[in-house]
């Protein structure tokens, strides 16, 4: 080559592709959770069930949740039925509309159901009841603007006045 002629190097720089770690394609369950239940609903009902069909981990989980729901359901009723016996009983005046002996008899079902449903739950009503209490007992001090010491410390109330129907037929079993 002469002084003249220079040798023009083209280089092209290699493309990198730097892409991050492929996430797993989105499942059933996470896309359509209804149909997921009634795909794993289907497959269960099946005579010759495949386990390998199954999506186990997920379905163990909701069984699961399943239980803590109810349990959860059942605390909630428990403590808004009795906050609204004490609010009932030390501000009555204040009840004009029946919302809070509405909210006494809406609880009071809603726990009846959840027991007949599920009977073993009348061992965490059982467990649960004191605690319940104690949050009813703030909550019914915070809403009628009493203070906390107005409310007895303990529940004026047993589980078996409040629902004798439901402990009579537990007794009968």
């Amino acid at each position: 080559m002469t002084k003249k002629q220079t040798k023009i190097i083209k280089a092209t720089p290699k493309k990198l592709s730097v892409s991050a770690p492929s996430s797993p394609k989105p499942t059933l369950y996470d896309v359509d959770f209804y149909k997921w239940t009634k795909t794993q609903s289907n497959l269960l009902k099946k005579k010759a069930l495949q386990l390998s069909e199954l999506d186990l981990d997920n379905l163990r989980e909701e069984i699961e949740s399943l239980g803590k729901s109810d349990k959860r359901s059942l605390r909630s009723q428990i403590s808004r039925l009795l906050m609204h016996l004490l609010k009932k009983k030390y501000q009555p005046e204040r009840d004009t509309s029946n919302s809070w002996s509405r909210s006494i008899l809406d609880a009071t079902r809603e726990i009846k159901f959840l027991i007949e449903d599920s009977p073993s739950l009348k061992n965490e009503l059982i467990k649960m009841y004191e605690e319940a209490y104690d949050y009813a007992r703030e909550e019914a001090a915070f809403e009628t603007k009493l203070a906390i010491k107005t409310f007895p410390k303990v529940c004026p109330w047993n589980l078996e006045e409040l629902f004798p129907d439901l402990f009579k037929k537990m007794k009968m079993k």
